[in-house]
């Protein structure tokens, strides 16, 4: 069994990870004004040693029934330990195990954050749920996207054949571009936006809204896909709700809100929340931000995302 990546990342010192908590939380707060309040519901999620998104649920929606999973045996007692709220249930499965059996009775938020890249399982385990989740559930997976060590450096044709054999039908056209350093992310958010399409096409009961399509980046490129399961009055209501409260999560081509390069130091920071919240950008904000080495689009980047953005602080004591 692989060990998690918990172990050996800070997930609370993410910037760029953190904004996309920030961001998933104030989706599901939207939901309240569409018809759905997720404060009863249960949050399933992978809390590792520190749980930082269950605080998150917690403290802001109100969300008392939590499950994490941990399939690292070796990480159980750490989370045990660190465990910040007695009503989270600590289950030692992996995502398969659990979604096989697991009564959704009712509605659910899930956020699967797997440590690693496409694969069988990830489709696997997003087909289960399409057949099982509740109406109004809401769903998000992120996943690695890039390519693992050994075999990022294997010829193009390897590449190519090896996600052919591991998505099978799933696999969208593929080539060379698309398993290389810029375009692999890119082609891993649309492989996981159509293994939701094809999973929800088949769902019995409601449509699936996609609500978050997002690339992101502290050190290593992740994407994350989500939605919700609802009927269509609710479902089209939050979709116009989001699409006015976050109209950067929905580019006017088609294709993912990319989220990276947000690591700025105190000062920075000081500098682009005045220039990105002026009623007109001040051409000396425009200039140093300039000669600091950042582009428009960094700057536009950083508009977007600046009310979820965190400050860290360090303090001894």
């Amino acid at each position: 069994m692989s060990r998690s990546s918990a172990a050996l990342v800070a997930y609370d010192l993410r910037p760029v990870k953190q904004t996309e908590r920030r961001i998933i939380v104030d989706l599901l707060r939207t939901a309240r004004g569409s018809g759905i309040d997720v404060t009863p519901y249960t949050y399933i999620g992978m809390g590792g040693p520190r749980f930082y998104d269950f605080e998150m649920l917690h403290k802001y929606l109100g969300i008392r029934s939590m499950i994490s999973l941990e399939q690292d045996t070796q990480m159980i007692q750490r989370c045990k330990f660190n465990k910040p709220f007695g009503f989270i249930r600590l289950l030692s499965k992996d995502a398969a195990e659990f979604i096989d059996e697991y009564e959704f009775n009712r509605p659910v938020v899930i956020w699967l954050d797997y440590d690693w890249g496409l694969s069988r399982i990830i489709k696997s385990d997003i087909f289960a749920l399409a057949a099982k989740l509740p109406m109004h559930s809401f769903l998000f997976v992120t996943i690695r996207a890039e390519l693992p060590g050994p075999r990022a450096h294997t010829p193009v044709e390897a590449k190519i054949e090896f996600l052919r054999e591991e998505l099978g039908e799933l696999a969208l056209p593929c080539g060379p571009s698309d398993v290389g350093r810029d375009g692999y992310p890119k082609y891993v958010e649309r492989v996981l936006t159509a293994t939701f399409k094809s999973a929800f096409s088949g769902a019995a009961f409601g449509t699936f809204f996609p609500l978050l399509r997002v690339l992101y980046r502290d050190t290593t490129w992740m994407a994350t896909v989500g939605g919700v399961l609802s009927d269509r009055r609710i479902g089209n209501k939050l979709l116009r709700n989001a699409r006015f409260e976050f109209p950067f999560l929905f580019p006017t081509q088609d294709g993912p809100f990319e989220l990276a390069d947000l690591n700025f130091t105190s000062r920075e920071r000081v500098l682009l929340d005045h220039a990105v919240t002026c009623k007109s950008e001040r051409k000396i904000d425009t200039k140093k931000l300039r000669k600091l080495g950042f582009d428009q689009e960094q700057v536009d980047v950083y508009r977007n995302v600046v009310r979820f953005m965190p400050k860290y602080v360090e303090t001894f004591m």
